[in-house]
C-alpha cells in the first residue's frame, strides 16, 4: 500500500511517479507491440488465404454472414423510400458493361429458360440459343455524363473476367450441347403485363446516388404470367440474367427478385429507355447497389444453382444489399 503523500518527501513522490509512468509505458509498449504483431499476422492469414471469386475466403464469408443477418432481420419486408416527381434528378450514364451499343432493338427478345411447360406458350422455342440478336456497326455511344466509372477492375483482381460465350453462363450449355427449350418474349409482350412506376434512389457503390423515375413490369408480375417449373419439389432458388452479347451476367436469390420494388424497366423518367442506360430492358432494384441492376437483359434462367456474376468474380459482394 502506497504511503500517504503527507509523510513522504517531494523527492520520494517524484520517484514514485516515475516508477508508475515507467510501468505504464512498458505495459503500453507490450500491448501495442502484441496488437501490431497480431495485426500483421491477421493480414498474412488473409493475404495468403485461398481466394473465392478473387476475394480471400474469410472476407467472402463475411459478405455471406452480412447477407444472412440482413435477411434474418429484415427479409423482404423493407421498402426503399420513394420520392416526388419534383425530386427526380435523372440518372447519369455510367458504365457500358455488357451493353451492345449497336443492338438493333427490333431483334431483341427476352429468353426465359426453366419455365413450367414452356410449350404451352405461343412464344415457345425448342432452342432459345437459336435466337439471333442483330447489331449495327455505325452506332456511336453517348459519352458518360459525369466522372468516369471508378469501380475499376474490382478489389480482388487486376483484370476483367473473360467474355462469356452467349448463354453459357445462364443455361450451363455450350454451342454443341443439347437444345435449350424456353420462350422468347418481345417488348410488346412485356407491355401487356401490368405497368408499374416508382421513383426511387439509385445508389452506386462508387459513392454517388440519384433519384430516378422507373417504369416497367414488376418481376413478380412476370412470374405470375410465366411461372417457373419446380426444381427438386419446390420453386427455383436463383435466377441468372445475361446480356445479349454474353459479356455481363448477374444472378439473384428469388426473394430479392420477388420484392415489390424489383422492376424490369423499359422506361426511365417517362420516356423509353436509352441504349446507354440499358435498353430495351434493364433491372431496377432500389435495395441493391447499381452494379447488380443489370442493363440490356436478354436472358433469364431459373435454377437451384447460384451462378457467380460479373462483379463477384472480381471480388465484389454477390448480394450487394443496402
Amino acid at each position: 500500500m502506497i504511503e500517504s503523500s503527507q509523510s513522504r518527501t517531494p523527492e520520494e513522490l517524484d520517484e514514485e511517479v516515475r516508477r508508475i509512468l515507467h510501468a505504464r509505458t512498458r505495459r503500453s509498449f507490450l500491448i501495442g507491440g502484441a496488437a501490431a504483431l497480431a495485426g500483421v499476422g491477421l493480414y498474412e492469414v488473409l493475404y495468403r488465404a485461398k481466394a473465392v471469386n478473387e476475394l480471400q475466403w474469410p472476407l467472402r464469408e463475411a459478405h455471406e454472414a452480412n447477407r444472412s443477418l440482413t435477411n434474418a432481420l429484415f427479409g423482404q419486408r423493407v421498402l426503399a423510400p420513394t420520392y416526388k416527381a419534383s425530386e427526380v434528378t435523372g440518372l447519369r450514364i455510367n458504365g457500358d458493361f455488357g451493353i451492345d451499343t449497336g443492338l438493333i432493338e427490333s431483334s431483341w427478345g427476352l429468353q426465359l429458360v426453366g419455365l413450367d411447360r414452356p410449350q404451352q406458350y405461343r412464344q415457345f422455342m425448342p432452342d432459345v440459343d437459336l435466337w439471333e440478336y442483330r447489331s449495327k456497326d455505325d452506332y456511336q455511344a453517348p459519352t458518360e455524363s459525369q466522372e468516369p466509372d471508378v469501380k475499376g477492375k474490382g478489389p480482388g483482381s487486376s483484370k476483367a473476367p473473360a467474355a462469356i460465350p452467349h448463354m453459357q453462363e445462364s443455361t450451363g450449355v455450350t454451342a454443341s450441347a443439347d437444345a435449350v427449350p424456353g420462350i422468347v418474349l418481345r417488348l410488346e409482350d412485356l407491355k401487356k403485363l401490368p405497368y408499374t412506376e416508382q421513383i426511387t434512389q439509385f445508389k452506386c457503390v462508387e459513392g454517388w446516388s440519384q433519384i430516378v423515375r422507373w417504369g416497367g413490369v414488376r418481376f413478380s408480375d412476370l412470374l405470375r404470367a410465366y411461372p417457373p417449373a419446380n426444381i427438386d419439389g419446390g420453386p427455383p432458388k436463383f435466377v441468372t440474367m445475361e446480356t445479349s452479347n454474353g459479356e455481363y451476367n448477374a444472378s439473384f436469390d428469388m426473394p430479392s427478385l420477388m420484392h415489390p420494388q424489383t422492376l424490369l424497366c423499359y422506361s426511365m423518367d417517362g420516356v423509353p429507355l436509352q441504349i446507354a442506360h440499358g435498353a430495351p430492358v434493364r433491372l431496377a432494384m432500389p435495395l441493391k447497389y447499381g452494379y447488380k441492376q443489370i442493363k440490356s437483359i436478354a436472358s433469364l434462367t431459373f435454377s437451384n444453382v447460384r451462378t457467380p456474376d460479373y462483379w463477384e468474380k472480381l471480388g465484389y459482394d454477390w448480394y450487394a444489399g443496402l
